[in-house]
């Protein structure tokens, strides 16, 4: 298969070059112009079209030139020289190109506790689950996806904050990416800066990167605000858990503080019954002293109640032995006294007794 330089060289032959790069490529070549032709725009077309680009037309490959023998080994050799080559420079656009396929970053403000943000940003990066995305119509979900700790599609990130990567391998033309129609991985970054002390600024980025060419395929949006709705919901449950708890926490606090209340009160009720017990006890003590002291026992012979306290007076009754009277005037020698009946009169002193 002849080759022509574009600068009027002399004709080369490097049918053994384009052979072997084809047969690297394993493609069928369908045009014999320096710009090969292959069926499939692919990584195999950039091999065949480097082979036969002016890189390989420089004087010392040609069959002509000043080293025939030098030529030929040199053709010969060029083809794993070339697939260096070229896998250096598709290494480094893949990269680039990664970058530059970023576009713009979804970026949003998320309000409350430190701790309850990246719970909630964990949360979502762990779920195994790629939201706004899916392979099959029939199921709107895409899982399989795993945490990972770095990305060499979005590179070293040098920016502060604290960075989280989720990864989907394997997966087919996935929805919501520009331009997917092949097998490749989705990488979904989340960047979690403080604004203050409880206001977060979160930056989402996702993109599809092919298996086998290696094409990056930016999101067209949904897939970032989709992980963001996961984690305002997911931040929104772990704020009402907690208000609930702390509601729980007051109602508890607050029964337990009644119950202490309750506790207090029948406390001070038992430690009043407890003085009135002890007041009644004191006072049917009095009462018995005072008994002691203003009731009297008729002794054993009897005794006479007069009409006044002398010795001449009226008898008005005769009280039989162990009557209990009441002691209402106190003299030296006489008792004025009341019996149970009613009635009054006087007694002399040595005929009555305490009571026992």
């Amino acid at each position: 298969m002849p080759l022509y330089s574009a600068y009027g060289l002399t004709r080369c032959y490097c049918d053994d070059l384009i052979d072997s790069a084809a047969q690297v490529a394993n493609r069928k070549v369908v045009s014999d112009n320096p710009c090969v032709c292959i069926r499939r725009r692919s990584m195999d077309s950039r091999i065949l079209m480097l082979c036969k680009s002016r890189l390989f037309r420089f004087w010392p490959f040609h069959k002509q030139g000043p080293f025939p023998l030098f030529a030929r080994c040199n053709r010969r050799a060029s083809v794993p020289v070339a697939l260096a080559v070229l896998c250096c420079c598709a290494t480094g656009s893949v990269l680039s190109s990664a970058d530059k396929a970023q576009g713009t970053s979804f970026s949003a403000v998320l309000e409350g506790k430190e701790a309850d943000i990246v719970q909630a940003v964990e949360d979502v990066v762990r779920d195994t689950v790629i939201h706004g995305t899916y392979v099959y119509d029939r199921e709107k979900t895409l899982g399989g996806a795993d945490e990972e700790k770095s990305s060499k599609v979005f590179g070293e990130w040098g920016g502060g904050g604290k960075v989280y990567y989720k990864v989907a391998h394997d997966a087919l033309a996935p929805r919501n990416f520009k331009g997917s129609e092949d097998q490749g991985a989705i990488t979904v970054r989340f960047i979690l800066k403080s604004e203050s002390p409880e206001r977060f600024r979160i930056q989402i980025d996702a993109v599809f990167v092919e298996t086998e060419r290696r094409a990056v395929h930016p999101s067209e949006g949904l897939v970032e605000s989709s992980e963001f709705k996961e984690i305002a919901e997911r931040l929104k449950g772990i704020q009402l858990q907690e208000q609930k708890d702390a509601d729980s926490k007051e109602r508890i606090d607050a029964q337990i503080a009644a119950k202490e209340e309750m506790l207090r009160r029948r406390q001070e009720e038992v430690t009043k019954l407890a003085d009135a017990e002890s007041s009644a006890l004191d006072l049917v003590k009095r009462v018995q002293d005072l008994r002691h002291k203003i009731e009297m026992r008729v002794g054993p012979d009897g005794a006479r109640v007069r009409s006044a306290p002398f010795q001449a007076a009226a008898t008005l009754e005769t009280l039989k032995q162990s009557t209990d009277v009441v002691v209402l005037i106190l003299t030296p020698y006489w008792f004025g006294i009341e019996t149970n009946d009613g009635h009054h009169g006087w007694i002399r002193k040595e005929e009555v007794v305490p009571l026992p």
